[in-house]
């Protein structure tokens, strides 16, 4: 069924409301000489001429006509279902016996009775909100006009004609009441109009009607088009029309109103209409619309989804369709390390989504074609992530990626080489002549195909360098875990050995010596644990003594620690620790004097000469550490008897030369001998 215009109904709304009295007149008298045979009606037509603006009694009247009609439907009905007990009776309808032969033509007579008498109180009252609601619930009745009818039947379409005329100028006046409007889109639906009216129906409406009462008209207006929606979970509370009523809506359309409605009415319906976007594949606008939700400190999903949830859904949409978010105009990734900033990460409240967040910004730029650009967001969320489960999925994504990357090397060339093989065949299939022969000494070797060659050595050269890659990524691994346990808690010794150790191991003495360094620096003697902070100084001066033989650099690491106080120890026992440990090295360089002299100072009282000592809690009581008087009792006797030996000469025993023989090497044990 196609619907007039909205300019013809218009002209004949106007052309009704400027009827001249004469019409009105002409309406009454033929309406008195048709209800002439109902006595009731004439009892009301004699007040409403008495009283022609009283409501209630136009009101009154027209109910009357109303009863009568629903009492010849019933007849009318009883008598289509030939029932016995009813069939054969006549029927009293407003003060007239109606036999069940004239039921048909009563019915016609009454219906066009009750039209004429509305049309004659609204030429009287048109403002009245009760007329018109009367007026127009008998014309969209089932009964005068039916759901479903044919359209050969001229009747029918005059009647809906009508009906539509009567809603154009009941809007006239009525325009401001929602339930005028509501009701004329419900008859729209139920009669099946164009989806492009109903939708025009709609926006008048909301412009018609102050904002106040919106929330009357915008419920009808998403049920309308939630038919052609998907059923997802997140729209599952849309209310839905009757499966009768299913229409072709286009997707544009539903975008268009359901924008309208998120960004002009509720913005809570956001979510709806990015899911309605991820439905029909719009992934730009879908993620713009997650990212304004994101952006929202107030919003809060209908859904109750949180925004670890949102978070989730816009990582997706943005690393499975990459380039139609760009199109959008959206930064995927400065939006995730603004997110991961240290200022934004506790306003975001990521929790445990750091390194979920670098995995998908990885394949953002893997699916985008920039592989150098992901694996450098691999080695800066590896260097910045603190938590071990977020490096563990960062670390595994990794190695899948360069295994992903291997795996695609060797594919293309075994194509290469399953091409060249292919290619030899069918050259050696081919017959040769002596034209052919001849043209190719006089060519050379122009028309031989050099560049294969080359290609599929930088194919194995690319091939190689991938596995070089993963290689040299699996072997890291132990030192970017430790890395991530330091930045858990950098007052780790026990991590900062190791990761010295580590290494060591690969023969990197510069970076262990580094390590070290960095290590003295981080960790603080309050907070440390897992070890001794001495340990730092220890580890570092034997790397100085072992590794690198370098006795002086070694000498000087301890000078930092015992005599230049570099570090504020806070227990006197580590600091005793760092000379035993000065001694003993001295001694394994045979520097008997400056050994004695270490172990006295040691245990001599401290002097407040300096503002380090003054300072330095540990150096002042360091003469009363039970350690550093322990060490000195074992260690003093035989070197001050040594060193008076050797200064007199007097005896040459190897006992009294080396009071420390086990220590020698055995070298130097021969020569004595």
């Amino acid at each position: 069924m196609s619907l007039a215009p909205p300019l013809l109904m218009e002209e004949s709304a106007s052309r009704t409301r400027t009827r001249s009295g004469a019409q009105v007149k002409d309406e009454s008298s033929s309406a008195c000489s048709l209800l002439v045979k109902y006595q009731r009606l004439v009892v009301y037509e004699e007040q409403v001429r008495q009283s022609p603006y009283d409501v209630s009694t136009w009101c009154s009247y027209m109910e009357e006509i109303e009863d009568g009609l629903s009492a010849l439907y019933e007849a009318a009905e009883n008598e289509k279902r030939r029932r016995k007990s009813a069939g054969g009776k006549s029927v009293e309808v407003c003060g007239r016996v109606v036999s069940p032969g004239e039921t048909k033509s009563v019915v016609r007579e009454l219906q066009k009775a009750r039209i004429m008498i509305g049309e004659r109180c609204l030429c009287l009252l048109p403002g009245s909100y009760k007329l018109w609601r009367l007026h127009l619930q008998f014309r969209c009745s089932p009964p005068f006009l039916p759901a479903h009818y044919s359209s050969v039947s001229s009747q029918h379409r005059r009647r809906f004609k009508g009906a539509l005329i009567a809603f154009e100028r009941s809007l006239v006046r009525m325009n401001k009441f929602p339930r005028i409007w509501l009701r004329y889109v419900t008859f729209l639906l139920t009669h099946h109009t164009d989806v492009t009216a109903i939708r025009r129906t709609f926006d008048r409406a909301l412009l018609a009607l102050p904002a106040t009462q919106h929330q009357k008209v915008w419920p009808p207006y998403i049920s309308c088009l939630a038919q052609a929606l998907p059923k997802t979970d997140l729209l599952q509370h849309i209310p839905r029309l009757p499966a009768t009523n299913n229409r072709n809506i286009p997707v544009e359309t539903q975008l268009r109103v359901l924008r309208r409605h998120a960004h002009c009415f509720d913005p809570t319906a956001r979510q709806t209409l990015a899911a309605i976007c991820h439905h029909h594949s719009r992934w730009g606008e879908a993620a713009q619309l997650y990212f304004d939700m994101l952006n929202d400190a107030s919003f809060v999903s209908p859904h109750g989804s949180t925004r670890h949830d949102l978070w989730l859904t816009l990582a997706d949409i943005c690393t499975q369709h990459p380039l139609q978010v760009k199109r959008a105009g959206l930064d995927f990734d400065a939006i995730v390390r603004a997110a991961l900033s240290p200022c934004k990460a506790e306003e975001q409240q990521l929790g445990e989504m750091e390194g979920t967040l670098w995995t998908k910004l990885a394949g953002y730029h893997i699916r985008s074609g920039s592989f150098e650009v992901a694996r450098s967001v691999y080695e800066e969320a590896l260097e910045s992530v603190s938590r071990v489960r977020d490096f563990t999925l960062i670390f595994d994504a990794y190695v899948k990626f360069e295994e992903g990357v291997v795996e695609a090397l060797m594919e293309l060339l075994q194509d290469d080489d399953d091409d060249d093989d292919s290619n030899e065949a069918q050259i050696k299939q081919e017959p040769t002549s002596d034209s052919t022969s001849d043209l190719d000494i006089l060519l050379g070797d122009k028309n031989i195909q050099t560049a294969d060659p080359q290609q599929s050595q930088n194919s194995s050269a690319d091939v190689e360098l991938a596995l070089a890659r993963a290689e040299y990524l699996m072997s890291r691994r132990p030192l970017l875990l430790n890395r991530v346990l330091l930045r858990q808690n950098p007052h780790n010794v026990g991590e900062w050995l190791k990761r010295s150790q580590l290494y060591q191991t690969q023969a990197k003495t510069r970076m262990a010596i580094t390590a070290m360094e960095e290590a003295i620096k981080a960790v603080d003697a309050k907070k440390s644990l897992n070890g001794s902070p001495c340990t730092l100084y220890i580890t570092l001066a034997s790397i100085y003594e072992t590794s690198k033989k370098d006795a002086e650099g070694a000498r000087q690491i301890y000078k930092r620690a015992c005599t230049d106080l570099e570090y504020d120890f806070v227990d006197a026992d580590d600091l005793a620790q760092c000379f035993a440990s000065w001694v003993e090295f001295e001694l394994r360089q045979e520097q008997w004097d400056d050994a004695l002299s270490i172990s006295r100072t040691s245990i001599a009282p401290a002097t407040a000469s300096s503002e380090k000592t003054k300072s330095n809690r540990a150096s002042r009581a360091l003469f009363k550490s039970f350690e550093s008087h322990s060490y000195k009792k074992r260690t003093t006797p035989p070197l001050s008897s040594f060193v008076s030996s050797r200064e007199g000469r007097q005896s040459s025993s190897p006992s009294t030369r080396y009071p420390f023989q086990h220590q020698l090497p055995k070298e130097e044990e021969e020569e004595e001998e």
